[in-house]
């Protein structure tokens, strides 16, 4: 399975891996609401991902211009939004691990031995 893709490339396949674990869950609402939470953690790790290569981009960028005084390299590189999105990522890492092991959980119940 390839992981890297274009962002519209990459929603539409957490989109068709979530209708198929939709359809093979639904069978208690509370299947539906993990599934939307699940759902919610990929789309938003993604968002900290792009945000975090968005930085890292620019400050790339600003490295590669040699026009900027070291002031301006130093504010660049202390910018504390991509800290707290890599924060925000790690939480919403450590969810997505628990929803989807409580999925695994629930087809192991459910599935005939």
């Amino acid at each position: 399975m390839e992981l890297m893709r274009e962002p519209a490339e990459a929603e539409s396949a957490v989109t068709d891996a979530i209708e198929r674990m939709r359809r093979r869950l639904y069978r208690r609402s509370s299947d539906r609401v993990i599934c939307d939470l699940i759902e919610d953690d990929f789309t938003q790790a993604r968002a900290a991902l792009r945000e975090v290569e968005g930085w890292l981009d620019g400050l790339l960028l600003a490295l590669g211009e040699g026009h900027l005084s070291p002031e301006e390299l130093f504010d660049r590189a202390d910018e504390t939004a991509a800290l707290e999105r890599l924060d925000d990522l790690s939480a919403t890492v450590q969810s997505l691990r628990k929803r989807v092991a409580q999925v695994a959980g629930r087809s192991r119940l459910s599935s005939p031995r």
